[in-house]
């Protein structure tokens, strides 16, 4: 297999590799760091309930840039469909026409049509992953507009909206399945208790400060409801009928019992409600215990006008299957959202770690007790070298970079650490780091690795390129990991060459391996024996192609 990397005929007829042969080898998906199977194919059990999986969210998918002057765009649900996004939002409201209309409400961003979207939804929302696709309605409608809603998604969607009732019997149970709903959109909104056509109404743009709101429109300003203020809305029959098991609902309190749960409830908390519940050591384990068969949904904080993001490895810790965050900007945070959902072949669906679905079982971020011993994990990050490290911005011209690694850790609270390399003056090209570092992974099964590159500068240093992998995606032994940028697009020949060991402790069964934390098998055979020979070459390029050749 190794010489289908070699083009020089001669060396094809000794069985031998050439620098140019074993270069290409070295840069191949055969030694690429990320785990091929778990990019390429959906691996993971399918057929557990919803609330077992995390799930890719956005959050105001409509919105281009920031949240309160941007344009909307249906492209923008496009381009969340297409990197691997399942639950998307539409805030909707009366349109002049007597069609709805999408738009972020009492602001001066641009207004949308309700009926290009759920076409957009249809083309789209099926072509990464044939799994559901879950649409999150804000309505702030009147009931004629609420009951041409319903008509438009009837029209459009047709027999793709899933619309079996909830029978009582498996109320009380589980949702069902990612598997069971393969090609079915979910509406996710309101729905009218019986006898009634009322329902209480919140609204997000209740959360935006009032000074910013002043300064985006003054005049509409005063027409926002202040927080916690209530206010209550009639509801079309014929748009709640369409909603079957992701039923919007408040949360009073945290019930004792598991049995006591209703499935098809799920509730939506602001980051800063949802991190007083998962920072706070003895609420977490309840709120864990709830999304094993509720779902819950986060969402960005008002004062987040400019459309940045919150660090989303928390609430996932915490359990949330829907963490949704402003998919239409390139950070650090969508960085670590959009590395974690390429796993289980980027169908937007992962599955939990069995402590997550256990109702037995008990987890507590915050305590290494309830830790499980299976998961936890030695690793060994050996930065080696880089290769073709392009200037900030992929600029042409520049002085040359003086560039230097980070490697960081997300997880549980003590398992999240940052490291980084020295710092190589002016080499882009070949910079050679050659240095370990040790991580002990408690709970592996939660974490990811995040790789970054960066310019050293006088007054702040300048972003390279960077990656994210999940733990148990990321493969042991000498790989190449192909950076990316911001937006998490490739950069062509970008690369750091490192070596990865991880371990068992002395005191784990070295047999024992949880669902999501199957490790693939460390090299052995020939391709190992070859790194090991090479590398001590590999840092002096000149002497190694004197002595290979």
């Amino acid at each position: 297999a190794f010489m289908a990397y070699e083009s020089n005929i001669d060396r094809l007829a000794r069985q031998e590799l050439s620098v140019e042969g074993f270069t290409r080898l070295l840069l191949s998906e055969q030694c690429d760091a990320w785990n091929r199977d778990h990019l390429t194919r959906i691996y993971q059990d399918m057929h557990q309930p919803l609330t077992h999986y995390f799930i890719a969210a956005s959050h105001n998918t409509y919105l281009a840039q920031d949240q309160l002057r941007g344009p909307s765009q249906v492209e923008a649900f496009e381009r969340a469909f297409l990197i691997g996004c399942k639950c998307v939002e539409l805030d909707c409201w009366d349109g002049d026409d007597g069609e709805p209309i999408i738009y972020h409400g009492h602001t001066l961003t641009s207004k949308i049509k309700f009926r290009d979207v759920i076409m957009a939804v249809k083309k789209y929302g099926f072509v990464v992953s044939e799994y559901p696709v879950i649409l999150s309605l804000e309505v702030h409608t009147s009931v004629a507009q609420q009951q041409k809603m319903a008509e438009i998604m009837d029209d459009i969607l047709g027999d793709l909206i899933y619309r079996t009732p909830v029978v009582k019997e498996r109320k009380a149970h589980f949702m069902p399945s990612p598997h069971e709903l393969i090609n079915k959109v979910l509406i996710k909104g309101k729905k009218l208790p019986p006898d009634t056509d009322e329902i209480s109404e919140d609204d997000e743009a209740a959360e935006i400060p009032d000074a910013a709101l002043d300064t985006a429109t003054p005049k509409r300003a005063k027409t926002v409801r202040k927080k916690g203020e209530k206010k209550r809305l009639k509801l079309s029959v014929k748009l709640s009928d369409l909603v079957c098991y992701i039923r919007s609902a408040h949360v009073k309190e945290f019930k004792d019992s598991y049995d006591q749960e209703d499935c098809d409830h799920v509730c939506s908390f602001v980051e800063s409600a949802g991190l007083s519940l998962i920072d706070n050591p003895s609420m977490c384990p309840k709120f864990i215990n709830r999304n094993k068969k509720q779902m819950s949904r986060i969402y960005p904080a008002g004062h987040r006008v400019t459309s940045s993001n919150y660090n989303p490895v928390p609430f996932w810790n915490g359990g949330a299957q829907l963490v949704a965050l402003n998919y239409q900007t390139a950070c650090h945070e969508m960085n670590i959202n959009t590395g974690e959902f390429r796993d289980n072949g980027g169908c937007g669906y992962l599955l939990k770690p069995k402590f997550m679905r256990d109702p037995r079982a008990r987890f507590n971020p915050h305590d290494p007790a309830t830790f499980p011993v299976e998961s936890l994990r030695f690793m060994t990050i050996r930065i080696l070298s880089a290769q073709c490290l392009p200037k900030p911005g992929n600029a042409q011209r520049g002085e040359v970079i003086d560039p230097y690694v980070e490697v960081e850790v997300y997880g549980v609270p003590s398992d999240c650490k940052l490291v980084k390399t020295t710092t190589i003056s002016d080499n882009g090209f070949n910079p050679i780091w050659d240095q370990s570092f040790a991580f002990k992974v408690n709970v592996s099964d939660l974490a990811l690795v995040h790789f970054r590159v960066y310019d050293k500068d006088i007054d702040s240093d300048d972003f390279i390129g960077q990656c994210v992998l999940p733990f148990h995606s990321l493969q042991e032994g000498y790989r190449h990991i192909a950076l990316r940028n911001k937006a998490d697009r490739a950069l062509n020949v970008a690369t750091v060459f490192v070596h990865v060991t991880k371990s068992f402790t002395a005191d784990s069964d070295p047999s024992a391996k949880s669902e999501l934390s199957s490790l693939p098998p460390l090299p052995k055979g020939p391709l190992d024996t070859v790194f090991r020979t090479v590398v001590p070459y590999l840092q002096r390029p000149g002497e190694f192609h004197s002595k290979v050749l």
